[in-house]
């Protein structure tokens, strides 16, 4: 089944390369699906301009938007090579894709596209700066 919407945060690995950890999002069945309340509490507290900082006053981890383990304790996942989906492109980038979505509800889905169009009207607008924070 495809998924709505991944959360692929970028991370700098140790030894010079990227990595990029994907979390596929799973809308609930019924407009009423109950809020991922961690997804819930970032869209809160993100910042209103894109690349802008502000004081976060509640404790989010990014943990929290791994899928929850099984009862082994395992998050499964597929791990291969590969290379960035958004300009540069940079390529050796080693990707970690989830097999279990997190749930979501279509109105933090609907926040994301809205924050992702802003950010990439941003982007897009500034020469050379083709990067956007959240990707689709």
């Amino acid at each position: 089944m495809r998924q709505a919407v991944t959360i692929q945060p970028l991370t700098s690995i140790v030894a010079g390369g990227l990595a990029v950890l994907a979390t596929l999002m799973q809308v609930g069945a019924t407009p009423n699906t109950v809020s991922n309340p961690f997804l819930q509490a970032a869209l809160q507290h993100a910042p209103a301009e894109p690349r802008s900082a502000v004081p976060c006053p509640v404790h989010i981890s990014p943990l929290d938007l791994l899928p929850a383990p099984d009862a082994s304790g395992m998050r499964h996942y597929v791990h291969y090579s590969g290379s960035l989906t958004t300009p540069p492109c940079s390529e050796d980038v080693d990707w970690v894709v989830f097999r279990d979505p997190i749930k979501v509800n279509a109105a933090q889905v609907g926040w994301m596209c809205t924050a992702l169009q802003k950010a990439y009207q941003h982007s897009l607008s500034t020469p050379g700066n083709l990067h956007a924070n959240w990707l689709l």
